[in-house]
């Protein structure tokens, strides 16, 4: 008597958008988008499709996600189906990455399913995929989606990209328009917040008030709309060109930016490099939200000693929060405030717009700010709006103060005067090496 095909109770599609990235699924599509709002159900379809692919095809299968800290969630509902017959994992791990092998043969060979950073995109390469999955691909380099691509060709394996939208990046472009353009080797579909029948709707409402109702902000976050935020701050910056998986392992020096935050905005606290390029790195963030002064000192205190922190420049409007990190002993000091906050910003435009400032891929909070933070009513007035600038807040505060365009008395600093004066950071004309300056 054959044994008893085994059973797994995936749950049901509650959100039409699930449903319809179902019906694409079973058509072949190649390319699946599923692009979502915060808590739309990307992930549990996510999940879903890669067992249904490994029962399938077998093989090798990939989930790819920007950094390991966000994973968490993935592994928690891919155990929680595979505990239904854990009998066919024969091998099972959560670290360097989490890996899960079955007892199951497939097409492509036995399965072997295994969570995958994209912080390093040149690290996805070499291995030979039946399928993939890329979760929040927006926040990934289109590099790293190309190298999947190159992984499932000999396998002609389908690759499924989960996301809420960054703007209309590389997943509008290469996922979301050639469906819209009729291409039938792609499928889309929209999972907004409000369809997810298992969310709480009046805080839905709250968000979506707190946002603006019709802000691009909460049709982004909440309709799952590729927007375009009309005069962004930061117009330059660029996923691919700015974001990187690794840093120098030698800096110049390692400071460090700080704004305070009180509810309901988050404390954001960046650690920033120089290397001996002159390029400024962003090498790790804390965004917390709602945390006491003392836990927030502890978690900033153990930064300063795993970067050796020189300098932290504090938004200088908190003088007694300043006090208080001092008397811990941590090297906090108020940054030198300006009459126009618009010459920080532009600051950062200019390095930017030189290649001289990178993001590492793990500070998820920096990265979306720089693709959020505008202008009101998309022109550029005398300040940005007050909003998704902590991180970008604290980074303008450290670099400021160690690369300050001047040196000219405050009131004399204005946006024209920073536009027109060279960068402190550019190497002269004929200059060998502008880094033993001492500048």
């Amino acid at each position: 008597m054959p044994p008893t095909p085994i059973k797994f109770d995936f749950g049901l599609l509650d959100v039409p958008g699930q449903k319809i990235l179902e019906k694409f699924d079973a058509e072949g599509r190649k390319y699946l988008l599923g692009v979502g709002g915060v808590r739309g159900g990307k992930s549990w379809y996510g999940v879903r499709w890669v067992l249904k692919h490994a029962f399938a095809r077998g093989g090798k299968i990939w989930i790819i996600i920007p950094e390991y800290g966000v994973g968490s969630e993935l592994v928690r509902l891919m155990n929680q189906i595979l505990y239904q017959h854990w009998e066919i994992v024969s091998n099972h791990h959560e670290h360097p990455f989490p890996k899960w092998d079955l007892k199951i043969q497939g097409t492509y060979g036995p399965v072997e399913i295994e969570i995958h950073s994209a912080y390093d995109p040149d690290s996805l390469i070499a291995a030979t995929l039946s399928a993939a999955w890329i979760d929040e691909g927006a926040r990934i380099s289109p590099t790293a989606f190309r190298n999947i691509e190159e992984r499932v060709l000999s396998t002609e394996g389908p690759i499924l990209v989960t996301t809420t939208p960054r703007g209309k990046n590389w997943v509008f472009e290469e996922l979301s328009k050639p469906f819209s353009e009729g291409n039938t080797r792609y499928g889309a579909a929209v999972l907004k917040t409000a369809d997810n029948p298992h969310l709480p709707q009046e805080e839905i409402r709250q968000l979506r008030e707190r946002w603006g109702m019709d802000s691009a902000y909460a049709r982004q976050e909440l309709e799952a709309e590729f927007v375009t935020f009309e005069g962004l701050v930061y117009a330059g910056f660029d996923l691919d060109r700015h974001v990187a998986g690794k840093a120098p392992e030698k800096f110049r020096g390692v400071w460090a930016g700080l704004d305070w935050g009180f509810a309901p905005s988050p404390a954001a606290f960046v650690v920033l490099g120089e290397d001996f390029a002159g390029i400024w790195w962003a090498l790790h963030e804390i965004y917390a939200y709602r945390m006491a002064m003392p836990e927030l000192a502890k978690l900033i205190e153990a930064a300063v000693r795993q970067f050796t922190i020189q300098t932290i420049w504090a938004d200088p409007s908190q003088l007694a929060a300043v006090q208080l990190m001092q008397q811990a002993g941590i090297p906090v000091v108020p940054a030198r405030r300006l009459l126009e906050i618009n010459v920080g910003v532009q600051k950062i435009a200019r390095l930017l717009e030189r290649d001289r400032f990178k993001i590492l891929s793990h500070c998820k909070n920096t990265i979306k700010e720089l693709g959020l933070y505008h202008y009101p009513d998309g022109g550029k007035r005398d300040k940005p709006v007050d909003r998704d600038n902590h991180a970008l807040d604290a980074i303008r505060y450290c670099i400021w103060m160690r690369e300050p365009e001047e040196r000219m008395p405050d009131e004399q600093v204005t946006v024209e005067k920073v536009l027109a004066f060279r960068d402190p950071g550019e190497p002269k004309t004929g200059a060998t090496d502008w880094k033993q300056s001492g500048y």
